[in-house]
């Protein structure tokens, strides 16, 4: 009894095992037909990409069975099925792919050894069929010359002179040694044919060079490290595995097919292990955080693939946050317009023809005439300054808060005496300058203004206006300088000094008692006394035919072209003269050619409002420039 209890599990084992053993028997197997090809007519969409954000590859398979499912080594990124054929998305790098099927042992397809080199959005098309009866299979043998080379046949691997089942039809096999020519083929079984002989031809090694962009990635080939890019290499003909590694940069695996009698040349981009946020911001110093890190004094970084936080904010303004997806290879571009935080602001000032200025520190934001009212107006502090003729200027200091009008009614005092300087009024059409110099004026609308390019050495209060003669020295001024063209002094009785617009915007003051450099909307309102229109005289650029024609004067002075051809040249009076300019680099342009002039108003931290005239048009230019440029001044009568 003791034995027969012994006994019993084991038998019980047996019949379990022999059970299996038979059912494993019975499974048919899956198999290749023909040789994969690359479809040459269908490609994978770019709105099918892997987990790296690449576009993939696809592998289509044709069979009469359906229901199959798959496996890749890298994961299957997805499958589109239709009755006879799969599209199997995988990503371009996939080396491994697994069919399954019930009822069929599953078919596991190296890529590479059945010829299938992936890359984005290629297809390549598979046909797979099945026999079901294992009494269709017949016993085919290879024999191999070289016997140790090897042998796949229909993507599985064999042995020389050892039998394989396989069903009637066509079959691939590949036979390949390192230094012989692989066999790459299609054969035929049948009941008369199932035995094959192979014999591999010997081959000469062949000169292969790997390049990558950037050089200096490490080269693996079939798992062996070889050095790295750029690199010459003697190979065999053949299919290898090549691995690329450049630390920061995503890793390329592929694989490497050395041809005899071909330039065997193989260039690789790398592409950064990164993706690249781009963003510009309104108001441009306002602070941008990205995951709480402060990007100062920059509008772009690299980062690593992820979610980012994004904070954006200043002062007066409502902030801005959001996150952001930075993918791998790729640049995102954001651009951030903050809102402000506003007030209004309501004004009335006596007289009614008092100038006013509202400014931040001694950037002018809004200059008009009398009464106003600003809306939407950012919250903060501002400095009024109004003034007129026989008036003392006044100064007020404003704060506008959210949401709130802040009323100022302002009164100017009138002067009591006339200021002490000696006039700067010598008779009807002169005025006289800092230095004593007497310049012709003209009278235009309801402006007079000086006929002449100023050519004054000295501020208001007598202090010296330096002159700047070397180019790097120019380059690097944040003060007031003045020079004159090419550094020749006889130009200046002629054209007038060139000043950067830090003499403009001195306190000093280079224009005498009763006058100003005139701003943005003194020039504006000269434009439209000529005939612009006010829309014209809003924007930028070139505008106003033939105004500029009209301000210019002296056509010796110019060159030929359309400003001095036509008919209204001259015409005002105001003979602006081609003084030229000198650029922020130092060096000298434009005499007989062109025309600059300053006004007084900021159009930014770094550049203030000109005009431009120009030989070769008869309109004028309005833009902002560099402070740091030389141009000529004229001054208008407050």
């Amino acid at each position: 009894m003791n034995q027969i209890k012994s006994i019993g599990p084991v038998s019980v084992f047996l019949a379990v095992f022999l059970a299996g053993f038979c059912l494993a028997q019975e499974l048919a197997q899956l198999q290749i037909v023909g040789k994969p090809e690359k479809s040459s007519t269908e490609f994978v969409g770019a709105s099918i990409r892997d987990i790296n954000g690449r576009i993939c590859a696809a592998v289509q398979v044709i069979s009469d069975l359906d229901g199959f499912t798959y496996d890749a080594y890298n994961d299957v990124v997805k499958v589109t099925a239709m009755p006879g054929r799969d599209m199997v998305y995988l990503q371009p790098d996939e080396r491994v792919l697994t069919i399954f099927h019930s009822g069929y042992e599953p078919l596991k397809i190296i890529l590479f050894e059945v010829g299938i080199r992936l890359e984005q959005k290629a297809v390549w098309v598979v046909k797979i069929s099945g026999e079901k009866k294992t009494g269709d299979l017949l016993p085919v043998t290879f024999f191999i010359e070289p016997s140790d080379a090897k042998l796949i046949v229909t993507g599985k691997p064999a042995r020389s002179g050892q039998p394989v089942q396989l069903a009637k039809g066509e079959h691939r096999i590949m036979v390949s040694k390192e230094g012989y020519r692989t066999i790459d083929k299609v054969i035929n079984v049948s009941e008369n044919r199932v035995v094959f002989n192979e014999t591999l031809e010997e081959v000469e090694l062949q000169q292969v060079i790997i390049q990558s962009s950037p050089s200096g990635a490490k080269i693996i080939l079939d798992g062996v490290e070889k050095g790295l890019t750029d690199r010459g290499l003697f190979l065999y003909p053949g299919l290898y595995q090549l691995r690329l590694l450049l630390t920061g940069y995503t890793d390329i695996e592929e694989t490497l097919s050395v041809r005899e009698g071909s330039s065997n040349q193989f260039s690789y981009t790398l592409t950064k292990n990164s993706g690249t946020f781009i963003w510009s911001v309104t108001p441009t110093d306002a602070q941008v955080l990205v995951n709480r890190e402060e990007m100062a004094g920059r509008s772009s970084v690299e980062l690593a693939p992820g979610l980012y936080r994004v904070e954006i904010s200043r002062t007066g303004y409502h902030p801005v946050s959001e996150t952001v997806t930075i993918e791998r290879g790729r640049t995102l571009r954001r651009a951030y317009q903050l809102e402000a935080i506003t007030g209004s602001l309501q004004f009335t000032v006596q007289p009614l023809e008092a100038r006013v200025e509202l400014k931040v520190g001694s950037r002018v934001i809004k200059s008009w005439q009398g009464m106003q009212m600003l809306k939407d107006l950012p919250v903060g502090s501002y400095t009024l300054e109004s003034g007129a003729t026989g008036y003392e200027t006044a100064r007020r200091t404003v704060t506008i808060s959210e949401g709130k009008t802040e009323v100022i009614d302002l009164r100017l005092e009138k002067q009591a005496v006339a200021p002490a300087r000696q006039p700067s009024e010598t008779g009807a059409g002169t005025m006289r300058g800092n230095d004593g110099k007497t310049y012709k004026t003209v009278k235009i609308g309801n402006q007079i203004w000086m006929a002449e390019n100023l050519r004054e050495t000295r501020y208001r209060d007598g202090s010296i206006i330096p002159v700047v003669i070397g180019d790097s020295q120019w380059t690097k001024l944040s003060t007031g300088a003045r020079c004159v063209y090419d550094n020749n002094e006889s130009n200046a009785g002629t054209y007038g000094y060139l000043y950067n617009w830090y003499v403009v915007n001195d306190r000093r003051n280079i224009a005498p008692p009763g006058w100003r450099v005139p701003t943005d909307a003194d020039w504006k309102e000269l434009e439209r006394a000529l005939g612009m229109s006010r829309s014209d005289a809003d924007n930028t650029g070139w505008r106003g035919t033939p105004i500029g024609s009209k301000l210019a004067g002296n056509a010796s002075l110019w060159a030929s072209g359309d400003l001095k051809n036509h008919s209204e040249f001259g015409t005002s009076g105001f003979s602006a003269l081609p003084g030229g300019y000198r650029y922020r680099y130092g060096y000298f342009d434009g005499l007989g050619h062109d025309a600059y002039f300053w006004s007084a108003t900021e159009r930014s931290t770094d550049g203030a409002w000109f005009r431009l005239l120009d030989y070769g048009g008869s309109d004028v230019f309005r833009y902002g420039n560099s402070k740091q440029d030389g141009f000529s001044v004229r001054l208008v009568r407050d």
